[in-house]
């Protein structure tokens, strides 16, 4: 499919083709249709290579996608806020984007949401996804 769709612009029959030739081979209809990743403690899941650093906070860019169409998965990657000085009700805050690591505070890890904490390692009391 995907070298259907890179050459269609150049030649728009084989690229018909190979996209016909690709969805008779089966195409994902359902979510056990789905790729999983196999983690272990020594092929961790990316997230979980990166958040044992704690300086990650939800960006108010993704908090505008994630809360704007009340994406189900915004549980699964943050935190809710410990304190809520927007006083707006909502239980996820990002941070303004474009902070360097030392500025980013202790006061800030209360006020915007953390990565969930089963993106840590299993030794911060993460799980293995």
């Amino acid at each position: 499919m995907r070298l259907a769709l890179r050459i269609k612009y150049v030649d728009p029959q084989l690229a018909q083709q190979e996209a016909e030739k690709a969805i008779s081979a089966g195409v994902m209809t359902s979510n056990e249709d789905n790729a999983d990743l196999e983690t272990t403690p020594n092929s961790l899941h990316s997230l979980m290579r990166i958040s044992n650093f704690d300086n990650w906070r939800m960006s108010a860019a993704m908090e505008s996608i994630l809360v704007g169409y009340d994406d189900p998965r915004l549980s699964e990657y943050f935190n809710p806020v410990v304190e809520d000085l927007r006083n707006d009700g909502r239980e996820y805050h990002g941070l303004r984007n474009g902070h360097l690591t030392h500025e980013i505070s202790d006061a800030d890890a209360n006020t915007h949401s953390k990565i969930d904490t089963k993106w840590h390692l299993e030794s911060q009391g993460g799980i293995n996804p």
